[in-house]
């Protein structure tokens, strides 16, 4: 029997007419085998639970009339989805739900304390709503369909606000679950359960990462990412509007497309899917029709170039001295220096005299970045060992992704002359030993002018 993962993100969620219409679509599904869908709370709503929590806290009651909006909303929902004579039970299942959250918020506001462990209990609530109307949308059309709260097969450490999930345990519990001829199943998004069994919510990407697990665990014949985007493109198409869908990527090269620029698919939470052998298919909800993108192992197109990438933002942390040449140990410091101010480091390049290293960072984190290098390296500074810490703002990092970039010569040529050409000035480059992408530091305001002309030169030009 065929088994297909739906992971329902955010515009999905968005409306009464998109959550109808997420419905209609896996009912379909179901006339070919066994669907799961992940479905996490409409949209908008855990920041309306946040910002609930946060008058709570304070003391201030208003966080009610802010509560009694939220139900309202879940009510016009449900009152869209279903039909006149189910409607009765299923809003009585929401109004139960936002009792219990308001018993939670009438607590914070009576400790004016908020825990991250409080945190995570408000917004399960917000997944098992979402997750539930999808289901009575999907009984209108498929009275079989079940609900899975993911708490109970999810098990995950106590970390708070981003858990870690416990994968051997949790195949363990989703083998279990689905040990019937269960053929219809909506499954309430990113939470898990701790140790303890209270709720653990997964994060960022918490929704998708719940949908790998069980991709994996079920050993399923595809996971389905919907999005608003038909599929992963060569180019973001707000900056290159002749920028065309993908039809299929090597599992390599999709992280190396999603992380510099692509991450709206979080790609950490494909991981349990990849590593289980599971393709992965990323489609349209506005446009369900197209077939999307298919992550894949490996691909037998033979492009030399997939995609052009870029994240802005950046900035370039530069330290350099002439003291640095020789010396054992000077990129462990500098590096252990980054990750204990918790900055992360998005591209690293080293002049081979070893009188400079830099690294790519997001600007916001630019001043806490170069205050620890500095505290690292304060000793030589003070001899003059070690020149100032240097920080640009104000960049953008462009990169140039081809699974065949490897051993195919004439490619830095192609590149480089077509940002010559654009007059777009570099002011770092990293490539990694996989050949499989060449990272260029640049002006943000050359960004744009870099990706439409290496585009046109890479892309649409076709093959060397």
């Amino acid at each position: 029997m065929r088994t297909t993962i739906h992971a329902l993100g955010r515009v999905s969620l968005a409306s009464p007419e998109r959550v109808g219409a997420a419905a209609e679509l896996l009912a379909v599904q179901c006339a070919e085998g066994r669907v799961v869908a992940v479905a996490g709370a409409l949209s908008g709503v855990p920041d309306g639970l946040r910002e609930a929590a946060a008058r709570a806290v304070r003391g201030d009651y208003g966080f009610e009339a802010a509560l009694a909006a939220l139900e309202d909303r879940h009510f016009e929902v449900l009152r869209a989805c279903l039909d006149v004579r189910r409607q009765s039970s299923a809003l009585a299942g929401v109004r139960h739900e936002f009792n219990r959250i308001a018993d939670v918020l009438a607590g914070v506001a009576l400790l004016r304390e908020l825990s991250a462990r409080t945190l995570d209990l408000l917004l399960a609530h917000a997944e098992w709503l979402g997750g539930y109307i999808v289901c009575e949308a999907l009984r209108e059309r498929r009275p079989e369909a079940r609900l899975l709260e993911t708490r109970e097969v999810v098990a995950t450490d106590d970390r708070f606000g981003r858990a870690r999930v416990d994968g051997a345990a949790t195949r363990a519990r989703v083998a279990r679950w689905f040990s019937g001829p269960e053929l219809a199943v909506v499954a309430t998004g990113g939470v898990g359960a701790a140790p303890d069994g209270a709720p653990t919510m997964l994060g960022r990407g918490g929704a998708r990462l719940t949908a790998s697990h069980l991709a994996a665990a079920l050993s399923a014949d595809e996971l389905v990412v919907w999005t608003d985007t038909d599929g992963i493109r060569t180019a973001d198409p707000r900056h290159v509007p002749r920028s065309r869908a993908i039809d299929c990527l090597g599992h390599a090269e999709a992280m190396e497309l999603m992380h510099f620029g692509g991450d709206f698919l979080d790609p950490p939470a494909l991981i349990p899917a990849i590593r289980a052998g599971v393709p992965i298919r990323v489609r349209n909800a506005l446009n369900p029709d197209f077939p999307g993108t298919l992550l894949v192992a490996a691909c037998d197109d033979r492009r030399v170039f997939t995609g052009i990438s870029s994240v802005d933002g950046v900035a370039l942390l530069q330290l350099q001295g002439s003291g640095m040449i020789g010396v054992t140990g000077v990129a462990a410091r500098f590096f252990a220096a980054l990750a204990g101010a918790g900055v992360n480091v998005i591209l690293i390049t080293q002049a081979s005299s070893e009188q400079s290293i830099c690294a790519g960072i997001p600007a916001a984190d630019a001043e806490r970045a170069r205050a620890a290098t500095a505290e690292a390296f304060r000793e030589e500074l003070e001899g003059q060992l070690v020149d100032e810490v240097t920080v640009e703002a104000g960049l953008s990092i462009v990169g140039v992704v081809g699974e065949r970039m490897r051993r195919t010569k004439g490619l830095a040529a192609r590149i480089f002359g077509a940002l010559g050409e654009a007059g777009v000035n570099i002011r770092a480059i990293a490539q990694g030993s996989s050949e499989r992408n060449v990272s260029m530091v640049l002006a943000e305001a050359d960004a744009e002018r870099a990706l439409l002309a290496l585009h046109r030169e890479l892309i649409e030009r076709g093959e060397p």
